[in-house]
C-alpha cells in the first residue's frame, strides 16, 4: 500500500520454520529462480517503479510490457499434504494497470526430468492460482489438474465462479486455502473472496456423476420421438370459418362529437404578421409558422372506428 513514511525492511524468514516454501527475494541475484528458454521476457529482482511502504523490500519484477515470462524453481524437498490443510499465498503489485496478462502461479506436478529452463505453457501442473485479466475476462484463476483414479486420465478442472482481481497499483495478498473436508477458500488481503467445494464447484466436477449415458447405446429403429401426433381421423367442423379476421372495427363505436372530417391537423398561423423589415428579395417569400389546427381538438381527417377482437375468429384449423 502507499504511505508517506517508509519503514526499514527486516527479513522474516526465521519466523517461518514450519512452512514448506518461502521466498522473500532478499538476494538480488535470486539464484534459485530461472527464466524459461521459450519465453522472451527476463525477470529481475528489485523494487519496481512505485513508491515503497517498506524501504529495502524487494520482489520479482517483470519489467517489460508485451512480453511473455516463464519463471520457475525446484523445491529442495518433497512435501506431502495428505490429511492436512494446504495454504498457498503470494503478494502481487501491478505497477502499471493490467491490460492483458496474468500474474498467476502454477504449482508444477512432481516428476523426474523437469528443469526450470524447459518450462512451457504445457508443462503439467497440479494447481494454477492467481490474477489474470484480458479484455472482458477478469478473474483470480483456480484450476486443478487432477488424475482420475479409475481412468488414470489427467483432467483440468476450472473453478466455476472465480472472484475478480484487484485493479489498482497497490500491493495485494492472494491466498488459497485447501481444507481437509474438501472445501476451499480464496482470500484477497485476508478477506474471503470465494469459497466452495473441491468436489462440486468445478467444471468439469472432480467427482464425475454416478451415472452417464451409455456411449455404446443406439436408438432403436422403431423409436418414435413424438409423444403426440395429429389425430388422423379428425375433420374440420363444417361451421369453422377460416376467412374471419382476428380483429374487426368496433360496430358499436360512433364518431365523436366535434370531429371534423375535412380539416387539416396543422395550418398556417392565422395570427402571424409579416415583419416590417422583411425583404422578399433577400429573405424569400414570407410564410407564417405552421401550428396545430385549433378546430381539431377532438380530431380531424377520416374517422375510423377502433379495432376489437373478432368474436367469430377461429384461425386456421389444425387436427388435434
Amino acid at each position: 500500500m502507499y504511505a508517506e513514511e517508509t519503514s526499514e525492511y527486516e527479513s522474516i524468514i526465521s519466523r517461518f520454520e514450519s512452512v514448506a516454501f518461502y521466498e522473500p527475494f532478499d538476494d538480488s541475484e535470486a539464484p534459485r529462480w530461472s527464466n524459461a528458454a521459450g519465453y522472451d521476457g527476463k525477470y529481475m529482482i528489485g523494487n519496481g517503479s512505485s513508491k515503497l511502504q517498506i524501504e529495502g523490500e524487494q520482489g520479482l519484477i517483470l519489467p517489460e510490457p508485451a512480453k511473455r515470462y516463464g519463471v520457475s524453481t525446484l523445491l529442495e524437498n518433497e512435501f506431502y499434504f495428505q490429511n492436512q490443510e494446504f495454504v498457498f499465498q503470494y503478494e502481487v503489485r501491478l505497477h502499471q494497470f493490467l491490460q492483458c496478462g496474468g500474474a498467476y502461479v502454477k504449482l508444477l506436478r512432481g516428476g523426474e526430468g523437469f528443469s526450470p529452463e524447459s518450462l512451457t505453457d504445457s508443462t503439467p501442473y497440479t494447481i494454477m492460482f492467481g490474477p489474470d485479466k484480458c479484455g472482458n475476462s477478469n478473474k483470480v484463476h483456480f484450476i486443478l489438474q487432477f488424475q482420475n483414479p479409475v481412468t488414470k486420465e489427467w483432467v483440468e478442472h476450472h473453478l466455476k465462479n472465480p472472484p475478480g482481481i484487484m485493479q489498482d497499483r497497490e500491493t495485494h495478498l492472494y491466498t488459497l486455502a485447501l481444507r481437509r473436508n474438501n472445501t476451499f477458500g480464496i482470500f484477497i488481503d485476508t478477506k474471503l473472496a470465494a469459497k466452495g467445494s473441491l468436489l462440486s464447484d468445478f467444471e468439469p466436477p472432480i467427482n464425475p456423476p454416478k451415472y452417464i449415458n451409455d456411449p455404446a447405446d443406439t436408438k432403436p429403429l422403431d423409436w418414435v420421438d413424438e409423444k403426440e401426433i395429429p389425430d388422423p381421423d379428425a375433420e374440420k367442423p363444417k361451421d369453422w370459418d377460416e376467412t374471419q379476421s382476428q380483429m374487426i372495427p368496433d360496430p358499436k363505436a360512433t364518431k365523436p362529437e366535434g370531429w371534423v372530417d375535412d380539416a387539416a391537423l396543422q395550418i398556417p398561423d392565422p395570427g402571424a404578421v409579416r415583419p416590417a423589415d422583411w425583404d422578399d428579395e433577400e429573405d424569400g417569400q414570407f410564410q407564417p409558422l405552421i401550428i396545430d389546427n385549433p378546430a381539431c381538438k377532438v380530431g380531424c381527417g377520416e374517422w375510423k372506428p377502433p379495432q376489437i377482437p373478432n368474436p367469430l375468429y377461429k384461425g386456421k384449423w389444425s387436427a388435434p
